[in-house]
């Protein structure tokens, strides 16, 4: 456990590492972007070559023989182009990270086509001998390696003054002159591709890195051999290469093809001559017993999901990757957890398959698995596929064993990975608080949802969880107490509280905003109504009166005519005077008030509730308010309070607060009141109505009750002791 506990540690100091790099960062979001188009063309591969005869046949006969034309021109606009694709998504995510940091803003569609213009420049397209092929699947290495040292180059070199050419043109637009502008990085930065280009092909009579790549990758196969060792250095690489976002399948594509594919030829021949297959490794082997979901395996994490998972976000991606991981597709999953980049899951990511190939190579070396003499092509589902790749069951059997040991591989890293995503998310919450906190107005606030950031991804992934919550009746309300100076309780505060099945308490004015901007705070706000005015009526029917139940809403709520309508209803409903209700609203929100909104706040008050100003006193101005007397009491600041005890300025601000409340006849009520100190110089200062600690936390509807009875048993001990 303390070794487990050690890894989760490391794992979670270098996500920290990978949260801070802009290019680690920009891969992994570019990747993201992409998966659409992997999805499009791996749908694409799917219709054209599902390995069941009887389906060719009868697709054939449905739409002629012509019947692929469309679906392979989809994957001709698909994987034909994705290292294109990727180019720009790399790039263009490396130039929007760069911005949202601070930095000098610097246009990320131009960015963009400055890394697709330096990807052509260094292929030398024009040259004879560069295929279309070079910027399809097999190109994804060379992508994003161009991608990200040409975005980097080029935002660096936007960045010089004077670099940068003015335009003065008379009705220019922004996008006109941000073109402007990159003309010279631009230039500089497709001139050193060229140059690269032009020296890649002097050396080696190329311009392709990938062609390069592969020649080497070739020759070193070629000098290893058919050996065990051969064959994992073969499996290891290919995931090393996913790790970093680069299809290893592809980087090592000719090492399949030259030496993997020829293997299966080569058991094919000696059956065909009545002899014994003598080559363990083939293509198909590796497509059958190793690839099982794609890459990594991951069809077994995906089982270990469905086994260890407790992220009902996690559960439902898994499920929905499902189906195309049964046919080998695994880009939702390693784009969608993610892996790539991910250093949870590189250590399982990258053991599953050298351990799936090692028991694969045992069991078949040993006899107990046919050898692999038919080609099968690498969409095929497994268990059909291990049956097909060795005419035998027992390839099957395999398939189930390598399954169980995959799974029980990726385990223990999903539930690291859930508590990695937990401590990301408590970060996040923390920014999302601090965008709540930092806007100026209510009604201005920042669009958490709208954001295209990890706020903004965390922000929609709450505030679905916020909905599912509530609609399951799973939020809560808790009470505070508030006492006056005799020791009486003459009120609570209803406190909105959402416990999260996974990132634990989330603040609730993350919970407000998320509802406001998610447009469930009508539910939300009806919720809260009910339940509280619920609670005040079973406080009444046991017994406990003269409390007024204090319930929160914000000023856009008050905008429409449900409030009074809800309140009327929940009167009647709960058979409650008026008068024990007060609705608040903060100081903060009292700035955004409309006339309507006066008015409606007005009607409230004509049906007996009361209304309330809270958090006063953080440097607004609401004296208006207070002066056309629309509020009945005013809750003085929490930072008020615990200043007060050494600085003056505070407590002379308290007593012009408590003086105005006499004047203009609201009370008065301190609010985080923590200690005997304080709440002896507030009263000392004219205010007699307090809440905090001192008194009590929030407490559970069950905790008030008992609580409720306890202060006053003790208070009517204190006043006859007899």
């Amino acid at each position: 456990m303390v070794l487990f506990n050690r890894l989760r540690d490391h794992l979670s100091s270098f996500d920290l590492v990978l949260e801070r790099s802009v290019i680690l960062l920009s891969i992994r979001k570019g990747l993201m972007l992409v998966v659409p188009f992997l999805l499009i063309g791996s749908f694409a591969l799917v219709v054209t070559s599902l390995p069941v005869p009887a389906y060719q046949h009868l697709m054939t006969a449905l739409w002629g023989s012509h019947w692929k034309f469309i679906w392979d021109s989809i994957i001709s606009g698909s994987f034909g182009i994705l290292s294109i694709i990727m180019t720009l998504a790399v790039s263009y995510s490396y130039a929007t990270e760069s911005n949202e940091r601070g930095k000098p803003f610097v246009n990320p569609m131009i960015a963009a086509l400055v890394s697709l213009c330096s990807l052509i420049t260094l292929s030398g397209f024009v040259n004879k001998g560069v295929s279309v092929a070079a910027f399809g699947a097999s190109g994804l290495f060379s992508a994003i390696l161009v991608a990200s040292l040409s975005a980097k180059l080029f935002m660096a070199l936007s960045r010089l003054e004077r670099l940068r050419v003015r335009s003065f043109t008379d009705g220019a637009s922004a996008a006109f002159n941000d073109a402007i502008d990159g003309i010279i990085p631009s230039l500089i930065t497709v001139f050193l591709f060229a140059a690269a280009g032009f020296i890649l092909f002097g050396l080696f009579g190329t311009q392709d890195l990938q062609q390069l790549t592969a020649g080497i990758f070739v020759s070193l196969f070629r000098h290893l051999g058919d050996s065990v060792w051969s064959a994992l250095l073969f499996i290891l690489l290919i995931h090393l290469f996913w790790i970093f976002g680069i299809h290893g399948n592809n980087v090592l594509d000719s090492v399949a093809r030259g030496i993997y594919a020829p293997a299966l030829t080569a058991n094919q021949q000696l059956v065909a001559n009545h002899l014994a297959p003598v080559h363990v490794f083939t293509k198909t082997f590796f497509d059958v017993f190793v690839f099982m979901g794609g890459c990594g395996g991951t069809l077994c994490l995906v089982l270990a999901i469905f086994l260890n998972g407790r992220h009902k976000n996690l559960r439902r991606h898994a499920a929905f990757s499902l189906v195309p991981v049964l046919f080998n597709v695994n880009e939702l999953i390693v784009f969608g957890i993610p892996i790539v980049l991910n250093p949870v899951y590189i250590i399982p990511f990258v053991v599953t398959p050298l351990l799936l190939t090692l028991v694969s190579f045992t069991a078949t070396a040993a006899g107990m698995v046919p050898y692999t003499t038919h080609g099968v092509e690498w969409t095929t589902p497994v268990l059909l596929g291990g049956y097909s790749a060795t005419g035998s069951m027992a390839g099957s059997l395999l398939q189930v064993l390598n399954l169980v040991l995959g799974t029980a591989c990726y385990l223990p890293f999903v539930h690291i990975a859930e508590h990695q995503t937990r401590e990301r998310m408590k970060r996040t919450l923390a920014r999302i608080g601090h965008a709540i906190e930092d806007s100026p107005k209510a009604r201005n606030r920042s669009d958490l949802i709208a954001r295209h950031d990890d706020v903004g991804m965390a922000a929609r992934a709450l505030a679905a969880d916020l909905k599912h919550d509530l609609d399951r009746d799973r939020l809560m309300l808790f009470y505070q107490p508030q006492v006056d100076d005799r020791g009486e309780i003459i009120g609570v505060e209803a406190l909105l509280r959402w416990k999260h099945e996974i990132y634990g308490s989330i603040p609730p004015q993350v919970a407000i905003a998320l509802a406001e901007e998610s447009r469930v705070f009508d539910q939300l706000d009806s919720w809260i109504l009910d339940t509280a005015c619920r609670k005040l009526r079973a406080l009444q029917d046991l017994g406990i009166g003269g409390i007024t139940m204090s319930i929160n809403t914000t000023a856009p709520r008050l905008e429409g005519n449900a409030v009074c309508e809800n309140l009327k209803a929940a009167i009647a409903t709960y058979g409650i005077p008026p008068e024990a209700l007060k609705i608040e609203i903060t100081e903060k929100d009292a700035l955004s008030l409309s006339h309507g909104t006066i008015q409606r706040m007005n009607e409230i008050r004509a049906l007996g509730v009361k209304l309330a100003m809270d958090d006063f006193g953080m440097g607004h101005t609401s004296l208006l308010y207070l002066r056309e007397c629309i509020f009945d009491t005013v809750k003085i600041d929490g930072s008020l309070v615990t200043g007060m005890m050494t600085n003056p300025v505070c407590r002379e601000i308290i007593s012009t607060i408590v003086a105005l409340g006499r004047t203009l006849s609201f009370s008065v009520i301190a609010e985080f009141v923590e200690t005997e100190a304080e709440r002896d110089q507030l009263q000392s200062l004219g205010c007699c109505q307090y809440q905090g600690y001192l008194y009590s936390k929030g407490l559970s509807g069950e905790e008030l009750v008992g609580f409720i009875e306890s202060w006053r048993s003790r208070l009517a001990l204190v006043a006859d002791p007899s």
